[in-house]
């Protein structure tokens, strides 16, 4: 034990996990009012359990040994390479709806100018530099998410505004028809379900949006998710559903981080993708604000974030939108409007979060695998005005997420300690 302890303190400290992409937890401040309430050993139990010595190399091998296994986690596929740490990519097979249904993208998709054929991994493609997941439509699933999300418009009523929004990979935008074979356009799939929705939901139309720009690096090459330009573009769309007068895009404060490579990359390891050219573009909101993310499924314990973190390196990836997916975070802003968003998502929901910033006093981001509380509670003991549900198309066409979300209505109240907005000053 003193020898762990010795070699724990002597490596470098580390502030991204490069395999976990996500974001590690700091060392915390001493005080005697974090000492005598708890909150400064708790904290150092965190701390300790993401920098104990090796603790990346332990990381990687237990993932191994999860992929040997034919690990699956949340019902979605896990890749078995030489380098299996992206487990839970939002991908799943090709189901029983296989008829093409035209798609609403008309542009020209352009042609790989090497004139390579595209090469398949599993159920990545890769082409023209840039890697795409294939899509399986599941009517069942389809049927089941829009009944979850008609269930919790039920059990609202009125007292909130309820917006559901899904979200396209590159898919449809950037691969061409004849290297589709195995997979269902994603249009069809948003249609059909938002056309399920009572008119208590209002459907957001990101893919339209997305649709109009395609040539403006809306998702990212070398990974599964769209960029921060993709998300503003989303953010245009519940604007104008919400009746919000949109932020420009140039009001923020724009960085880029270069020599950028995503979860897709780290799936297949393919050289095509090292040489794209990728990089991570994000901006900082023009206003001050402050967050803490609740990283235990208890809620109990909340940490100092970053909306944009412009502290990490290449390994810190997405982990630049909120600090990567955690239970429960939480934005106070200098707003005094009193407008508050709870927003429901997976992982491409981070990207979006900066944009919305603006317009509210206060914003709750879930990520709905791992917020272990009652999401009605929490939206009436904390007076919530606008309720977003954002959802990658995949991860609407997979059993879980209705499952899922339909279990957060009913499941215990936690009772998470958030902090007051009247007590912040900026």
């Amino acid at each position: 034990m003193a020898g762990g302890a010795l070699i724990s303190w002597m490596e470098p400290t580390l502030a991204v996990s490069e395999f976990e992409k996500r974001e590690l937890t700091p060392l915390p401040v001493f005080s005697l009012v974090s000492l005598f309430d708890g909150h400064y050993t708790d904290s150092l139990d965190l701390y300790y359990a993401d920098h104990f010595a090796q603790r990346e190399n332990l990381v990687e091998f237990t993932s191994s040994l999860k992929g040997y296994f034919g690990f699956r986690q949340n019902d979605l596929m896990v890749y078995t390479r030489a380098n299996p740490g992206m487990v839970g990519l939002d991908s799943i097979p090709v189901d029983s709806i296989t008829t093409k249904t035209d798609p609403k993208t008309k542009h020209v998709i352009k042609k790989d100018p090497t004139g390579q054929p595209p090469e398949t991994k599993n159920s990545i493609v890769i082409y023209n530099g840039m890697a795409f997941q294939l899509f399986g439509r599941n009517r069942s699933a389809e049927d089941n998410y829009a009944a979850s999300v008609n269930a919790y418009s039920q059990r609202l009523g009125d007292t909130v505004r309820f917006f559901l929004c899904l979200v396209p990979s590159a898919l449809d935008f950037n691969l061409p028809d004849e290297y589709k074979s195995k997979s269902n356009h994603e249009s069809p799939s948003i249609d059909y379900i938002y056309s399920q929705l009572n008119s208590k939901v209002l459907a957001v139309d990101a893919y339209s949006n997305l649709e109009a720009t395609t040539n403006d690096f809306n998702f990212l090459k070398t990974d599964h998710h769209w960029s921060a330009r993709g998300a503003y573009q989303a953010y245009l769309a519940f604007c104008e559903r919400a009746k919000l007068q949109s932020v420009s895009l140039s009001a923020y404060h724009r960085m880029v981080r270069r020599s950028f490579l995503g979860s897709l990359y780290y799936a297949t390891l393919d050289a095509r993708l090292k040489q794209s050219g990728d990089s991570l573009e994000y901006f900082i909101p023009p206003l001050k604000m402050q967050a803490w993310r609740y990283p235990t499924r208890d809620l109990q314990k909340s940490i100092p974030t970053e909306v944009v973190s412009q502290r990490l390196g290449k390994a810190g990836t997405y982990l630049t939108f909120i600090g990567g997916d955690y239970p429960l975070t939480q934005i106070i802003t200098e707003n005094k409007n009193g407008k508050k968003l709870l927003m429901v998502k997976d992982s491409y929901g981070n990207a979006l979060v900066p944009f919305l910033t603006p317009h509210y006093q206060e914003v709750l981001v879930i990520d709905y695998r791992s917020f272990d509380s009652n999401i009605i509670s929490l939206i009436k003991q904390h007076n919530i005005s606008d309720l977003l549900f954002l959802h990658n198309i995949s991860i609407a066409n997979t059993k879980y997420a209705a499952t899922r979300e339909s279990y957060l209505m009913r499941i215990k109240d936690l009772k998470p300690v958030l902090k007051q907005d009247t007590v912040m000053v900026f």
